[in-house]
């Protein structure tokens, strides 16, 4: 089974930011898990955030964005 990434939309940067890191880790066997926050940050140098949405209670999660 193949260990990479696949879009049924148009959008072409996941494709793109997994083709970069795996360029950067020799292999698409080297990055076959993993978070994008871990790619972003790498890439950017920018601190990331994961927000974990319920949609049960997402009171906060503009007040947390902002």
């Amino acid at each position: 089974m193949p260990a990479f990434s696949s879009s049924s939309s148009a959008e072409l940067w996941v494709l793109l930011l997994e083709k970069a890191w795996s360029k950067i880790y020799k292999s698409y066997d080297n990055i076959e898990s993993g978070l994008t926050r871990e790619s972003l940050n790498n890439f950017t140098g920018a601190p990331t955030k994961t927000l974990w949405v319920s949609e049960k209670d997402n009171s906060k999660l503009w007040e947390t964005i902002l």
